[in-house]
């Protein structure tokens, strides 16, 4: 669930990114065009890195809930 959230969050931020440089590029700031890539890259970054954590601690935190369980059952 919480990657779908965020792809669809990237996706939404992408798209709002091409239209901000298309149009500033259409108005002849050139160099908006390689700004807004890398500000998109670096936000897909960040939203992954923000998931991979997220996921990575639900899964420590069932590893610690299966062992609790195993020591509860001995």
């Amino acid at each position: 669930m919480v990657a779908d959230g965020n792809h669809a969050r990237i996706d939404g931020f992408v798209s709002l990114g091409v239209v901000a440089g298309a149009i500033f590029v259409a108005l002849g700031a050139q160099i908006a065009d390689p700004i807004v890539g890398l500000a998109i890259t670096l936000m897909i970054l960040n939203i992954t890195w923000d998931s991979w954590h997220t996921v990575r601690h639900a899964e420590i935190d069932l590893d610690h809930i299966e062992e609790t369980d195993s020591r509860e059952h001995d």
